[in-house]
């Protein structure tokens, strides 16, 4: 199967994505996968992580999808993105660079970026808040890595059946529910390249 014939295979349902909503990209591990569909998403200081981004210790970086020109949404969507509820309450970042960097490693609600779409939600973001996962097939998918990503997409799946989430995935791209029984069903060595 081809990368186009794979994804008219698996999606099916188009979706209306609200533009309020926001936007955590993450990279797949399974441990901080589970961790985060388990107990939310937490900010370095819970994580003993260093916090070297503008989110600093206390707090996790969010986007929203607004099209603007400097856009961190736009920046990390061809990672899978947590998809969370647009009544959390958020710090918007002020553009450009803190008077102070200490600043960006403290709890003070005075948060920058360089991105016009980042904001901060202050500790964690708690599982009940995560609505979904958007997963861009259509914009990073071709013949030469379409099994990579849907062994990423049977890993996620897997870790949510595992934990017992309904949670949905949505290629952001092309508006579609994506069914994860046909995800599942697909033989990886029989799609994309043949190398």
């Amino acid at each position: 199967m081809t990368a186009l014939e794979v994804l008219s295979y698996i999606e099916n349902v188009p979706i209306v994505l609200n533009n309020n909503y926001y936007y955590h990209a993450f990279v797949y591990d399974h441990d901080d996968f589970v961790n985060m569909i388990n107990k939310g998403i937490k900010a370095p200081i819970y994580l003993n992580r260093s916090g070297d981004g503008y989110n600093g210790l206390f707090y996790v970086s969010l986007s929203k999808n607004l099209g603007c020109k400097d856009s961190i949404y736009e920046e990390l969507n061809s990672l899978p993105m947590f998809i969370i509820n647009e009544k959390i309450f958020t710090f918007k970042t002020k553009n450009g660079l803190p008077p102070s960097f200490s600043l960006m490693k403290s709890p003070l609600p005075i948060r920058y970026s360089d991105y016009e779409d980042e904001y901060q939600k202050f500790l964690k973001v708690k599982p009940k808040d995560i609505l979904g996962i958007q997963f861009n097939l259509f914009s990073n998918v071709d013949d030469s890595n379409i099994r990579y990503s849907m062994a990423i997409l049977q890993s996620i799946i897997n870790d949510l059946e595992n934990e017992n989430s309904n949670m949905p995935i949505i290629d952001g791209v092309t508006s579609r529910m994506i069914n994860k029984n046909k995800v599942m069903s697909l033989n990886l060595k029989n799609i994309g390249s043949k190398e």
